[in-house]
């Protein structure tokens, strides 16, 4: 396994990688149209790899959804909030194919976040723009990154995150 944190001329490929997004990607709001009209979990599993999910609702999130083994970018409509409460958001890589996962704009009050590689491919995970108040587990970090013996390369890009550790689950 490698880690990598990602140098500043690194970053811009990334970044202008992500914004150009692939070839037929979609963009779904959740809550929308089907297979975003139930749960946040329901969207990420029905969105093809390579998808945006724009979390466009004022109610707080309290499911713990789990992106699994696909390219996605999930983030807040701009101007809105995305609030997680009481959970955890889960990225799990351990198929084979290279996967990047964005999470942008979200924020938890009591929350985590678990980024997983078990992949003998390569992992890209970029955690930009996130708040947390406070931990979900208390037995991990607020964003906990682990990677396998002999797992593939894994690349994690953390910027302009805040985390504050309370015990307060309430009020933000």
């Amino acid at each position: 396994m490698r880690i990598g944190w990602t140098s500043r001329v690194g970053m811009i490929s990334v970044c202008v990688g992500l914004a150009t997004g692939r070839a037929g990607a979609a963009e779904r709001a959740w809550p929308g149209s089907a297979p975003c009209d139930t749960t946040l979990q329901a969207c990420i599993d029905g969105a093809s790899s390579g998808d945006v999910i724009v979390i466009d609702t004022p109610t707080a999130i309290t499911e713990s959804p789990i992106i699994a083994n696909k390219t996605l970018t999930l983030r807040a409509r701009e101007g809105r909030v995305a609030l997680f409460v009481n959970s955890e958001l889960a990225v799990d890589h351990d198929a084979a194919g290279d996967v990047t996962v964005t999470l942008e704009r979200l924020r938890f009050v009591a929350g985590n976040i678990r980024l997983q590689h078990r992949s003998a491919s390569q992992s890209v995970f970029v955690v930009r723009g996130i708040t947390i108040l406070g931990r979900y587990r208390f037995d991990r970090g607020a964003i906990h990154a682990t990677g396998s013996a002999g797992s593939g390369p894994l690349d994690v890009t953390c910027a302009n995150n805040v985390l504050k550790e309370s015990q307060s689950t309430t009020g933000w």
